[in-house]
Protein backbone atom coordinates (compact mmCIF):
# COMPACT_ATOMS: atom_id res chain seq x y z
CA UNK A 1 0.00 0.00 0.00
CA UNK A 2 1.84 3.60 -1.16
CA UNK A 3 1.63 6.76 1.32
CA UNK A 4 -2.30 8.25 0.43
CA UNK A 5 -0.80 12.25 1.33
CA UNK A 6 -4.12 13.19 0.36
CA UNK A 7 -5.03 11.45 2.99
CA UNK A 8 -2.47 12.00 5.60
CA UNK A 9 -2.87 15.84 5.02
CA UNK A 10 -6.18 15.94 6.00
CA UNK A 11 -5.95 13.95 9.48
CA UNK A 12 -3.43 16.09 9.98
CA UNK A 13 -5.85 19.34 9.51
CA UNK A 14 -8.94 18.10 10.81
CA UNK A 15 -6.88 16.70 14.27
CA UNK A 16 -4.60 19.58 14.64
CA UNK A 17 -6.60 21.74 17.06
CA UNK A 18 -6.21 18.58 19.55
CA UNK A 19 -2.77 18.12 18.32
CA UNK A 20 -1.84 21.11 19.56
CA UNK A 21 -4.29 20.97 22.21
CA UNK A 22 -1.82 18.25 23.49
CA UNK A 23 0.97 20.38 24.34
CA UNK A 24 -0.18 22.25 27.27
CA UNK A 25 -1.00 18.88 28.28
CA UNK A 26 2.07 16.95 27.94
CA UNK A 27 3.73 20.12 29.87
CA UNK A 28 1.82 19.55 32.58
CA UNK A 29 3.00 15.97 32.10
CA UNK A 30 6.57 16.92 32.17
CA UNK A 31 6.40 19.14 35.16
CA UNK A 32 4.80 16.69 37.08
CA UNK A 33 6.94 14.15 37.03
CA UNK A 34 10.00 15.68 37.61
CA UNK A 35 7.87 17.07 40.81
CA UNK A 36 7.44 13.82 42.13
CA UNK A 37 11.07 12.73 41.82
CA UNK A 38 11.29 11.22 38.37
CA UNK A 39 14.01 11.37 36.68
CA UNK A 40 14.05 13.08 33.59
CA UNK A 41 14.93 10.22 30.89
CA UNK A 42 11.86 8.16 32.98
CA UNK A 43 9.60 10.79 32.67
CA UNK A 44 9.97 11.05 28.89
CA UNK A 45 10.43 7.69 28.04
CA UNK A 46 6.95 7.27 30.20
CA UNK A 47 5.30 9.56 27.41
CA UNK A 48 6.66 7.70 25.25
CA UNK A 49 6.20 3.81 26.01
CA UNK A 50 2.31 5.02 27.39
CA UNK A 51 0.90 7.57 25.78
CA UNK A 52 -1.90 8.19 27.56
CA UNK A 53 -2.09 11.06 29.41
CA UNK A 54 -4.77 10.92 32.17
CA UNK A 55 -3.51 7.21 33.05
CA UNK A 56 -0.12 9.14 33.52
CA UNK A 57 -1.00 11.73 35.35
CA UNK A 58 -3.33 9.36 37.49
CA UNK A 59 -0.31 7.25 38.34
CA UNK A 60 1.73 10.22 38.99
CA UNK A 61 -0.85 11.31 42.09
CA UNK A 62 -0.40 7.95 43.08
CA UNK A 63 3.46 8.05 43.18
CA UNK A 64 2.93 11.33 45.08
CA UNK A 65 1.37 10.37 47.67
CA UNK A 66 4.29 7.96 48.49
CA UNK A 67 2.17 5.47 50.21
CA UNK A 68 0.98 3.36 47.54
CA UNK A 69 1.87 0.35 45.73
CA UNK A 70 3.17 -1.02 42.63
CA UNK A 71 0.11 -3.53 42.14
CA UNK A 72 -2.37 -0.92 42.34
CA UNK A 73 -0.48 2.25 40.76
CA UNK A 74 -0.75 -0.70 38.01
CA UNK A 75 -4.52 -1.75 38.57
CA UNK A 76 -5.51 2.10 38.72
CA UNK A 77 -4.11 2.69 34.76
CA UNK A 78 -5.36 -0.16 33.49
CA UNK A 79 -9.01 0.61 34.63
CA UNK A 80 -8.53 3.83 33.32
CA UNK A 81 -7.30 2.66 29.75
CA UNK A 82 -10.22 -0.22 29.63
CA UNK A 83 -12.12 1.94 27.35
CA UNK A 84 -9.30 1.77 24.74
CA UNK A 85 -10.35 -2.42 24.34
CA UNK A 86 -13.87 -0.93 23.56
CA UNK A 87 -11.80 1.40 20.52
CA UNK A 88 -10.32 -1.56 19.71
CA UNK A 89 -12.91 -4.36 18.75
CA UNK A 90 -15.19 -1.13 17.46
CA UNK A 91 -12.34 -1.00 14.78
CA UNK A 92 -11.12 -4.22 14.38
CA UNK A 93 -13.33 -4.87 11.43
CA UNK A 94 -11.12 -2.24 9.81
CA UNK A 95 -8.14 -3.49 10.98
CA UNK A 96 -8.53 -6.65 9.75
CA UNK A 97 -7.38 -4.84 6.31
CA UNK A 98 -3.83 -4.61 7.61
CA UNK A 99 -0.63 -6.78 8.25
CA UNK A 100 0.16 -7.82 11.64
CA UNK A 101 3.01 -4.86 11.43
CA UNK A 102 0.61 -2.38 10.07
CA UNK A 103 -2.27 -3.26 12.88
CA UNK A 104 0.48 -2.85 15.64
CA UNK A 105 2.06 0.16 14.41
CA UNK A 106 -1.19 1.59 13.89
CA UNK A 107 -2.90 0.64 17.61
CA UNK A 108 -0.05 2.80 19.40
CA UNK A 109 -1.98 6.13 18.50
CA UNK A 110 -5.61 4.75 18.97
CA UNK A 111 -6.02 7.48 21.42
CA UNK A 112 -9.52 9.30 22.32
CA UNK A 113 -9.09 11.70 19.59
CA UNK A 114 -8.24 9.44 17.03
CA UNK A 115 -10.95 7.31 17.56
CA UNK A 116 -13.63 9.65 17.29
CA UNK A 117 -12.49 11.34 14.45
CA UNK A 118 -11.72 7.37 12.64
CA UNK A 119 -15.47 6.39 13.69
CA UNK A 120 -17.01 9.99 12.24
CA UNK A 121 -14.91 8.91 8.85
CA UNK A 122 -16.14 5.58 9.09
CA UNK A 123 -19.59 6.62 9.43
CA UNK A 124 -19.69 9.25 6.84
CA UNK A 125 -18.16 7.17 3.89
CA UNK A 126 -18.27 3.81 4.84
CA UNK A 127 -16.86 2.55 1.48
CA UNK A 128 -13.34 4.43 2.06
CA UNK A 129 -11.00 1.98 1.06
CA UNK A 130 -8.37 0.80 3.37
CA UNK A 131 -5.11 2.40 2.37
CA UNK A 132 -7.05 5.72 2.20
CA UNK A 133 -8.24 5.11 6.17
CA UNK A 134 -5.13 3.99 7.29
CA UNK A 135 -3.26 7.56 6.07
CA UNK A 136 -6.17 9.51 7.04
CA UNK A 137 -5.67 7.67 11.09
CA UNK A 138 -1.88 7.93 10.66
CA UNK A 139 -2.35 11.74 9.94
CA UNK A 140 -4.32 12.17 12.96
CA UNK A 141 -2.40 9.76 15.34
CA UNK A 142 1.79 10.80 14.36
CA UNK A 143 1.12 14.48 14.80
CA UNK A 144 -0.57 13.93 17.63
CA UNK A 145 2.12 11.58 18.61
CA UNK A 146 4.96 14.30 17.92
CA UNK A 147 2.96 17.24 19.52
CA UNK A 148 3.08 14.90 22.95
CA UNK A 149 6.49 14.05 23.27
CA UNK A 150 7.71 18.17 22.59
CA UNK A 151 5.57 18.93 25.29
CA UNK A 152 6.72 16.32 27.37
CA UNK A 153 10.04 17.28 27.14
CA UNK A 154 9.63 21.03 27.80
CA UNK A 155 7.62 20.22 30.60
CA UNK A 156 10.59 18.25 32.24
CA UNK A 157 12.93 21.22 31.60
CA UNK A 158 10.91 23.59 33.13
CA UNK A 159 10.38 20.96 35.97
CA UNK A 160 13.72 21.35 36.22
CA UNK A 161 14.53 24.23 36.60
CA UNK A 162 11.76 25.26 39.03
CA UNK A 163 12.83 26.28 42.12
CA UNK A 164 11.72 22.99 45.03
CA UNK A 165 10.08 25.85 47.49
CA UNK A 166 7.05 26.31 44.44
CA UNK A 167 5.03 23.42 45.40
CA UNK A 168 3.24 21.78 42.80
CA UNK A 169 0.74 20.00 44.56
CA UNK A 170 -1.95 21.38 42.93
CA UNK A 171 -1.10 20.94 39.33
CA UNK A 172 -1.70 16.74 39.19
CA UNK A 173 -5.54 16.82 40.72
CA UNK A 174 -6.15 20.16 38.78
CA UNK A 175 -5.44 18.73 35.73
CA UNK A 176 -7.30 15.43 35.81
CA UNK A 177 -10.46 17.30 36.67
CA UNK A 178 -9.74 19.56 33.79
CA UNK A 179 -9.58 16.12 31.89
CA UNK A 180 -12.53 14.35 33.07
CA UNK A 181 -15.40 17.50 33.73
CA UNK A 182 -15.77 17.80 29.23
CA UNK A 183 -15.97 13.77 29.52
CA UNK A 184 -19.38 14.16 31.71
CA UNK A 185 -21.90 14.59 28.87
CA UNK A 186 -24.35 12.46 29.54
CA UNK A 187 -26.51 11.09 32.59
CA UNK A 188 -24.57 7.32 32.72
CA UNK A 189 -21.08 9.38 32.91
CA UNK A 190 -22.48 12.22 35.25
CA UNK A 191 -23.47 9.24 37.76
CA UNK A 192 -20.26 7.01 37.32
CA UNK A 193 -18.43 10.36 38.07
CA UNK A 194 -20.48 11.19 41.49
CA UNK A 195 -20.10 7.58 42.60
CA UNK A 196 -16.40 7.07 41.53
CA UNK A 197 -15.82 10.31 42.88
CA UNK A 198 -17.46 9.93 46.30
CA UNK A 199 -16.04 6.85 46.74
CA UNK A 200 -12.65 7.92 46.33
CA UNK A 201 -13.12 10.34 48.85
CA UNK A 202 -14.69 8.10 51.58
CA UNK A 203 -11.98 5.32 51.00
CA UNK A 204 -9.36 8.29 50.84
CA UNK A 205 -7.91 6.45 53.95
CA UNK A 206 -7.58 3.26 52.95
CA UNK A 207 -4.00 1.57 53.09
CA UNK A 208 -2.13 1.42 49.74
CA UNK A 209 -4.50 4.36 48.59
CA UNK A 210 -6.85 1.89 47.34
CA UNK A 211 -10.18 4.49 47.72
CA UNK A 212 -9.24 5.80 44.43
CA UNK A 213 -8.79 2.58 42.35
CA UNK A 214 -12.36 0.94 44.44
CA UNK A 215 -13.82 4.72 43.19
CA UNK A 216 -13.05 4.17 39.75
CA UNK A 217 -14.13 0.48 39.48
CA UNK A 218 -17.53 0.89 40.92
CA UNK A 219 -17.74 4.38 39.11
CA UNK A 220 -17.39 2.50 35.64
CA UNK A 221 -19.68 -0.86 36.87
CA UNK A 222 -22.48 1.96 37.80
CA UNK A 223 -22.27 4.03 34.68
CA UNK A 224 -22.17 0.62 32.38
CA UNK A 225 -25.65 -0.67 34.29
CA UNK A 226 -26.94 2.88 34.10
CA UNK A 227 -26.59 2.84 30.38
CA UNK A 228 -28.11 -0.58 30.01
CA UNK A 229 -30.94 0.36 31.87
CA UNK A 230 -31.52 3.62 29.62
CA UNK A 231 -30.70 1.11 26.46
CA UNK A 232 -33.72 -0.69 27.81
CA UNK A 233 -36.05 1.78 28.18
CA UNK A 234 -35.32 3.16 24.83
Amino acid sequence: MEIDKKEFRRGFLEGLPFQAGALPFAMVLGVAAVDVGMEATLAIAQSGIVFAGTSQLAALQLVRVGTTSLVVILLTTLVVNLRMMMYSATLAPQFKHYSLGWRAFMSYFLIDQVFAFSVIRLQEEPDITPNQFKWYYLGIGMPMGVFWMIGTVVGVFIGAIIPPTWSLDFAIPLTLLAVAVPAIKTKPSLIAAVVGGGIAVLGFSLPFNLGLLIGAMVGMAVGLFVEMQLEKVV
